[in-house]
């Protein structure tokens, strides 16, 4: 994985907008591959963009939880 490149035709690497309600808002997200299975999460907005690699396992875990 680690000679793996993200394209932009990647539909894992499509920006995922807000969904708050508010028609101005320009917030979103956007979440890429990242070597030894783990998840690049970006997180966007009218400031800039923060990042965090977490390890996908881990990430799939907390997101059964929200059930």
């Amino acid at each position: 994985m680690k000679n793996q490149k993200i394209t932009p035709q990647d539909p894992i690497n499509q920006v995922i907008p807000c969904e708050c309600g508010k028609s101005d808002c320009k917030r979103g997200l956007i979440i890429t591959k990242y070597p030894e299975k783990k998840i690049k999460i970006r997180l966007f907005n009218e400031e800039g963009i923060g990042s965090v690699v977490v390890d996908k396992k881990k990430l799939m875990e907390q997101l059964k939880g929200l059930k």
